[in-house]
Parts: C-alpha cells; sequence; structure tokens
C-alpha cells in the first residue's frame, strides 16, 4: 500500500505534523515540548529536548543523540528507517497523498475516552475457545499446545481496523491487557485475525490503542501470576511458548524497548529473560538492560538467547519439538 508512495512525499506530508503523528504512535504529548525533560527512548529524567525545527520533528538527547522525528519514533519503536517510513506512512493514510488534500491526523483521545473505549472493547470480546480465530491462530498457526488460555487473553468476534483515520475493514481479533505495576490495565494489545486464524493482511495487524497513562513504559501483558520466579519475553506468542515449555509464569513485555524498561514485582526474586536473537543487536541489547537494571535490584537473573540469528524462543521451540509433540 504505501511502496507507491516516495519518502520525499511522505516527509513534506509530515512537516508540521509530528505532535500529533508521535502521540498517535506511542510518544506522549507530555514529551513534545521545548523544554529540557525526561526522553521517551532512554528515561534519562533531564537530557531530552523536542525543539521541532522546520516542524520536522527534531530533537535532542545527550544519550539518544539528535534528530527528526522519523529518527525519533524509530528509536522508540526500536525499527528500521524503512520500517518507521511505512508505519508514518500508514498513519498519515494513502488517500492524502493521492488527492494531494491536506494531511489529516487524528487528535489524541482524552483519557476518560480512551478508558471509555477500552472498557467497551474488552466488554464486547468474549474467553478464547477451541475452533476460534484466535485458538486457531495460538494452536494452529503458531503451533502452541496450550492447556489454557490465560484470563489476560481475550477474543473479539469483528474489530474495526483503521489505518490512520481510514476505516478498511473488520476482523476477528485476538486481545491482550496491558497492565502497569499494580496491575490497573492501561491498554489494549491487539492482534487482527483471518477467519481461519491467520494474521490478518493488513500493513499492522498487531497494534496497540490509546492508553489512559502518559506512557506504557513499565507495562506488560501479565499472562500468569508470577511466584518467587517470572519469565520475561518480547511476543505474547513466545511468552506463551516459554510457559508450555518451563512452566515458568512468564510475561509479554510487548517490544525490545518494553523489554528493557519493565516493572517487576518486589516479590519475584529469579527472572529468567527470554530474549530475541535479533540480526541487529536490538533483543538482546535491551534483553541486557533489563538484566542490569534486576541484578542492580538485587533479583538473580538469568539472560537465555536462541543460538540462531534472527530467532526467537518460540522458533526454537518448534524446531525442538517443544511445543507440539
Amino acid at each position: 500500500m504505501t511502496s507507491r508512495i516516495s519518502f520525499s512525499e511522505v516527509k513534506q506530508a509530515t512537516k508540521g505534523q509530528w505532535q500529533n503523528i508521535l502521540p498517535l504512535c506511542g510518544i506522549n504529548s507530555s514529551y513534545l515540548t521545548s523544554k529540557h525533560g525526561p526522553c521517551p527512548v532512554c528515561n534519562g529524567k533531564d537530557r531530552f529536548r523536542f525543539d521541532n525545527k522546520d516542524g520536522n520533528g527534531t530533537f535532542f538527547c545527550n544519550n539518544c543523540g539528535a534528530g527528526d522525528g522519523f529518527k525519533l519514533l524509530g528509536l522508540h519503536l526500536n525499527k528500521s528507517i524503512k520500517e518507521t517510513f511505512e508505519i508514518v506512512a500508514t498513519h498519515l493514510g494513502d488517500q492524502n497523498f493521492n488527492n494531494k488534500q491536506p494531511v489529516y491526523v487524528s487528535p489524541k483521545i482524552s483519557t476518560m475516552q480512551a478508558k471509555e473505549k477500552l472498557q467497551k472493547t474488552w466488554d464486547s470480546a468474549i474467553p478464547i475457545s477451541p475452533g476460534d480465530p484466535a485458538h486457531q491462530y495460538l494452536t494452529q498457526t503458531r503451533r502452541i499446545l496450550l492447556d489454557r488460555i490465560p484470563k489476560s487473553l481475550r477474543f473479539h468476534r469483528k474489530l474495526s481496523y483503521y489505518e490512520g483515520s481510514a476505516y478498511i475493514n473488520s476482523f476477528p481479533a485476538m486481545l491482550a491487557v496491558v497492565a502497569d505495576l499494580s496491575n490497573k490495565p492501561i491498554t489494549i494489545h491487539r492482534t487482527y485475525l483471518t477467519d481461519d486464524g491467520k494474521k490478518a493482511p493488513v500493513s499492522n495487524p498487531k497494534k496497540l490503542m490509546s492508553s489512559v497513562e502518559n506512557s506504557i513504559n513499565g507495562a506488560g501483558i501479565r499472562l500468569y501470576k508470577p511466584t518467587t520466579i517470572l519469565g520475561i519475553s518480547e511476543g505474547i506468542e513466545t511468552a506463551l511458548a516459554c510457559h508450555v515449555a518451563t512452566k515458568y509464569p512468564v510475561w509479554s513485555a510487548i517490544s525490545a524497548n518494553g523489554m528493557a524498561n519493565l516493572e517487576i514485582p518486589d516479590s519475584v526474586i529469579d527472572i529468567i529473560i527470554f530474549a530475541d536473537n535479533d540480526k541487529k543487536g536490538a533483543g538482546q541489547t535491551h534483553a541486557k538492560k533489563l538484566e542490569d537494571r534486576m541484578l542492580t535490584a538485587g533479583k538473580r537473573v538469568k539472560l537465555l538467547i536462541p543460538p540462531e540469528e534472527g530467532s526467537d524462543w518460540l522458533d526454537f521451540l518448534i524446531k525442538q519439538g517443544e511445543l507440539n509433540g
């Protein structure tokens, strides 16, 4: 969809729009001021400034360096320049380039609106059950044989999918509650699916809804109740696979950046980090950040990385036959 659009067209369309685009992609507007303050990427407390020169989303951080809105978003999402370009182009919407109309980006909704929308979405979903698309996705497409489905996951029969402000279609979806350290739900992670349990044919089948908090830093998907032991992985599917293989309670941190910032209950003593073996090292780097932080907090930590480059623990466990008998 976005391949028809050149980078120069997208860059021109984003001019003056970054204070709308960045909140839509997870960077709260509280970071987007000209005053020194905390960094949305590295969490430094007084090292970041969003100066937005010439409307290009420019920033400076004593730790992360300087750049434009594309670089800032790429660092925040842990995405390549190409992936960031695709995400931004999707949020802007193809129609804006085809008919050369002014770019429209939906404004960030209020906390109350976000809370009401989250509750409505969750209440309209049902527990995952054998045969539905979410169950097929987990057990057949991703090949994870689960004895039971965590209550933090649900199935939505028909959930609307938007790209920017444009409605595309409605799809079945797997929902997951994202909660903070106090276990308060702050947003919902959505995995859009087909009727036969595959990922939906859209540019971003996995999305987060607007949060009721300024940031989701520190939050995660609490799939299983921790004991004194807790496993951590990036994706939901990898977390479920690691639970099946080890019987440990495992949480999903959602992303590499989420893993680096995940907050762990004081009651947890032993932490197993199931890192991704990314080709560019992002998964390993952010997992190491979590390891260092937890060791400093007095936890016992094991950092595990699958042997094959470009793989995660779900890939490894499938190859080893640990998930499907």
